[in-house]
């Protein structure tokens, strides 16, 4: 058990407590701010968003699938339908609440009930920093700065949107695995990932990321340890189960009502199916190939994967901050690798449950990545902003991010002065970006 499961943790300083409630703080007002400074409307999809909470709020129904985006009584129109109603639902509820506010008013609200999510993202977070590294208060806080203040959560918890549920759904699966890792997981605690998986397939399909993850942290952790094959399979069956009674509705419904398990809005894929992507994977005269496509969705995702890069109206200089990103993320990459060799030879490094936590975060970062491509490749072309994807897993990443750096760094001085400097450029990057958005939004 780790030390913190044993309710040892190092209690923090007060200068961490000051550090912990000033992160705090000052991700509410910048999340306020971006609230502000976003015209109405103008939030990603938004417009579709808020008449899919009108349609589940006043007519007790799922808006219709069509592009209009209009809300009227009992025939609500909204390409977002393609989304599971979870975060829609707990949204009608507030919608419901509020009475008769005019609907700015009910916009604004809705967004605030985003940024009470995202305070919410970041506990849940803290959480799973202490028990990763319950006697390393400097790394715990940096992992929570580098979420709090980078400019894509900020922005994305701060409209009328389905991420931020889906992002703290995606940190409790996360966090449940993690506690797994630790120590003796029973039978209740694998059946809660995977019921909490399943809420986060309900709230965003992206989840299903998570579904590989979920069947290795069931096999392979508590009363499983040296058991049997069978009593493995039977405990990753157990999780899988679970996850389907609680989202397999969905699938159900789409199922009848379209005669597809998923739906997608948006039919325009780049290929019909991988023989066709890789019969030219250089292209011809009027079609872009294979290797043309990957570069441009990689360069695209790195766009992304930061900056809220359509509301800042390209005003960010875009080769050095796709150089300094790509070169933060080999570091982070090159530190993780390090970690993992320096525990296989013995040395100090990662610890078990330190290692096998990162590496299944690790796994579902690749699995979501997977599941990006191929719906650029075999679904929708215009997906290119793939890097907004990634939110739903920047909790896990940001402590892959302070992991792996930390690792590179060899003395405890050297590792503060990184881990600060890479906060303190998030949050600069974060006022700046803040910034443009007020510009390019106009108000």
């Amino acid at each position: 058990m780790t030390a913190e499961a044993n309710g040892t943790a190092r209690p923090l300083s007060r200068r961490a407590k000051g550090a912990l409630a000033a992160i705090v703080v000052l991700y509410a007002g910048l999340a306020v701010l971006y609230s502000y400074a976003t015209r109405f409307r103008y939030g990603p999809d938004e417009p579709a968003h808020f008449v899919y909470i009108q349609s589940v709020a006043l007519d007790h129904r799922l808006p219709a699938l069509r592009d209009d985006n209009v809300y009227l009584p009992g025939a609500a129109i909204s390409h977002q339908r393609q989304q599971p109603p979870l975060y829609y639902t707990l949204g009608a509820l507030v919608y419901r609440a509020l009475g008769r506010l005019p609907a700015d008013g009910i916009w604004r609200v809705l967004r605030f009930f985003s940024i009470a999510i995202g305070l919410a993202v970041l506990a849940l977070q803290w959480r799973l920093l202490r028990l990763l590294f319950p006697d390393s208060e400097g790394l715990c806080l940096a992992g929570l700065a580098v979420l709090a203040f980078l400019p894509m959560f900020t922005y994305i918890t701060s409209v009328v949107n389905n991420d931020p549920l889906a992002v703290l759904l995606f940190t409790g699966v996360v966090y449940q695995w993690c506690r797994m890792l630790a120590g003796r997981s029973s039978l209740a605690d694998v059946a809660l990932a995977g019921g909490l998986v399943g809420l986060a397939v309900l709230t965003k399909e992206s989840a299903l990321a998570l579904v590989p993850g979920l069947l290795i942290a069931a096999a392979a952790t508590g009363t499983a340890t040296g058991a049997a094959p069978a009593r493995r399979i039977g405990r990753a069956a157990l999780a899988l189960g679970t996850a389907g009674l609680v989202c397999g509705g969905w699938f159900l419904h789409n199922l009848s009502a379209y005669g597809s398990p998923t739906v997608y809005f948006y039919d325009r894929p780049f290929y019909t199916g991988l023989r066709d992507a890789l019969t030219h994977p250089m292209g011809t005269s009027d079609r872009p190939g294979l290797v043309a496509v990957l570069g441009l969705t990689a360069e695209r995702t790195l766009l992304f994967l930061w900056v809220p890069w359509w509301a800042t109206g390209g005003r960010i200089p875009k080769a050095p901050y796709l150089v300094g990103l790509g070169l933060v993320s080999l570091a982070v990459l090159m530190g993780l690798a390090l970690g993992w060799v320096d525990r296989r030879r013995g040395r100090p490094g990662l610890t078990a449950s330190q290692s096998h936590g990162l590496a299944l975060m690790l796994l579902t970062v690749g699995v979501l990545a997977a599941g990006i491509l191929r719906y650029v490749l075999f679904v929708d072309y215009t997906a290119l902003q793939a890097g907004r994807y990634f939110v739903v897993m920047w909790p896990a990443m940001a402590v892959l991010s302070v992991s792996g750096l930390a690792t590179l760094m060899v003395t405890a001085r050297a590792k503060a002065i990184g881990l600060a400097a890479l906060v303190g450029v998030w949050l600069a990057g974060n006022v700046a970006v803040l910034w443009l958005v007020r510009l390019w939004y106009h108000t």
